[in-house]
């Protein structure tokens, strides 16, 4: 997995990227990640300071989630639980379409 990460107005070492391919690895082990391209900012002047951007390029369609906390490990704890909210409506979603039972509203001339 390419990971490409930003962080403003923060300086950049190898173990921010460490420390976000960690917990990646959860989402990684449910769905191949190709590239995660994460943002996190800082904005001094607002409350909840800290915003995290993640997109994630895979197969299919590609994933997304942002979102704003007061610190860095709670903004990033929820953008991993939406990232696993999405994949699981997803899941749900191919699970439904593939029953195998028919339609599920049958057409008007099949109702007796």
């Amino acid at each position: 997995m390419k990971i490409t990460l930003s962080i403003s107005p923060l300086n950049l070492n190898d173990a921010s990227e460490t420390w976000v391919a960690e917990r990646l690895a959860g989402i990684g082990e449910r769905r191949r990640i190709d590239e995660a391209i994460v943002r996190i900012t800082r904005h001094a002047e607002s409350s909840p300071p800290w915003e995290i951007f993640i997109h994630l390029v895979t197969p299919g369609p590609d994933l997304t989630a942002t979102t704003k906390d007061h610190t860095l490990a709670a903004a990033f704890s929820k953008n991993l639980a939406e990232l696993d909210d999405i994949l699981d409506a997803r899941e749900a979603k191919r699970a439904g379409r593939h029953r195998g039972h028919g339609p599920s509203n049958p057409p008007a001339a099949y109702i007796g």
